[in-house]
């Protein structure tokens, strides 16, 4: 039976891990990228607009978001009592944003899908994209979202409580990789752009252990999977081709695609 590699932030690994128990699929948990707080020179200012109720909307484009915004507001002396319409990617995110922020007017949105087309969709079903929103996200994150606003006419506001950093591996987790580069029967899970662009990251890392052409090789001989069309792209465009491209509806139910996609290709 093949392997999967789980590349998300440690704890959010371990979470996707647990829809694996019982299922006999083999699983590890190794990290590509971290999240940290960072503070957007336009912070203070757009917390201040947030209060005033300048915005129709606030996007969450994940948990992380909620996270750190509420880190945010407590360092800035704001209130987490949030008022207009609250946007969130998924489950995990309005649990979250459930758990830390207060109760307040206005409604909760899901999309239909955990990407930044389905928010997309859904703040133009709700005929908000021309709005004013502001969208909650990583520091160099995706676009979508404020490029789809500002192309039809909308005034978005980007906002950026934290930043994705590359995963440093230890000298264990380095080994790992080196075992997982001589075993092609593995497939290796992406969640973002972020970790696909950190996946290069650690190639340039293990040069050392391995002649540049054999790694390359050895990679090409490996198994890969996208949460999200987008992350698909990312992949293509390292010329690493994704076997499976979930739609990204949810975590849990990419858990379900790769356990049947497992259970139907055993080793020889």
């Amino acid at each position: 039976m093949l392997k999967i590699v789980i590349t998300r932030e440690y704890s959010q690994g371990l979470k996707f891990v647990s829809h694996f128990k019982d299922t006999g699929v083999e699983t590890v948990v190794l990290p590509l990228i971290n999240f940290k707080r960072f503070q957007a020179s336009n912070e203070r200012s757009t917390l201040q607009e947030l209060h005033q109720n300048r915005f129709k909307t606030v996007i969450f484009t994940s948990p992380n978001g909620v996270k750190f915004l509420a880190q945010a507001l407590d360092q800035n002396d704001q209130s987490r009592t949030l008022p207009g319409i609250k946007v969130l990617q998924g489950p995990q995110t309005l649990q979250t944003y459930q758990q830390l922020f207060n109760a307040a007017p206005g409604q909760l949105l899901l999309p239909s899908t955990q990407t930044a087309e389905g928010i997309v969709q859904l703040l133009n079903e709700h005929r908000l994209i021309k709005e004013q929103n502001l969208i909650i996200t990583a520091r160099k994150g995706l676009e979508t979202i404020y490029q789809s606003c500002q192309q039809i006419g909308g005034t978005p506001t980007k906002l950026s409580p934290y930043e994705t950093t590359n995963h440093t591996p230890s000298p264990k987790e380095i080994n790992e990789w080196i075992e997982i580069l001589n075993s092609p029967d593995t497939l290796i899970t992406f969640f973002s752009p972020s970790a696909v662009e950190s996946f290069s990251a650690l190639k340039d890392m293990l040069i050392q252990h391995f002649p540049t052409k054999e790694i390359e090789h050895l990679i090409s001989e490996l198994k890969f999977a996208a949460f999200g069309p987008t992350t698909a792209n990312s992949l293509k465009e390292e010329n690493l081709m994704p076997e499976l491209i979930h739609n990204a509806s949810s975590t849990e139910s990419f858990a379900k695609e790769l356990i049947e996609n497992f259970s139907n290709k055993r080793s020889p």
